[in-house]
């Protein structure tokens, strides 16, 4: 009853957020996308990944003097979930090394990681489109959180 309460939550708190990302249309079938990505070659990756088609919360947090941000709360657009790290679709650049807190629905993220709330560093982000934004993100530190295990 938690897991789907936790997850039902972090939907809700989600859809409220302020979500400004424009997938481009040559990305119409994004969110129809399921299961494990395959590794291209020259994947560096260690762990397998997991496409997660659907929103997170994104909390910014000032961690870089160069780079001021206000402590605010995004929804963002998960896009695959590993052992290791976490993708997904953002409307503004961040930068290496910025750290942020990613709060993910429990489904999938529990069941890869063993944690649904993350301080993560980011580690690239990409251009896609005008207001779109792929970011790579390593799991830094677990956050307390309210997703039973």
């Amino acid at each position: 009853m938690l897991d789907r309460d936790h997850e039902q939550l972090a939907q809700s708190v989600a859809e409220r957020l302020d979500c400004q990302v424009e997938l481009p249309e040559s990305w119409s079938g994004f969110f129809d996308q399921t299961g494990w990505s395959s590794s291209g070659e020259g994947d560096r990756r260690r762990f397998p990944r997991l496409k997660s088609r659907t929103l997170a919360v994104l909390e910014y947090r000032h961690t870089l003097s160069s780079v001021p941000r206000e402590s605010r709360r995004y929804a963002v657009y998960l896009k695959d979930v590993s052992r290791g790290g976490v993708a997904f679709m953002h409307h503004e650049q961040l930068f290496p090394a910025e750290r942020m807190r990613l709060i993910m629905p429990c489904d999938k993220a529990r069941e890869l990681v063993g944690q649904t709330d993350w301080i993560v560093e980011i580690i690239r982000c990409v251009r896609v489109g005008a207001r779109c934004f792929e970011v790579g993100v390593r799991l830094v530190e677990p956050e307390p959180s309210t997703c039973g295990k």
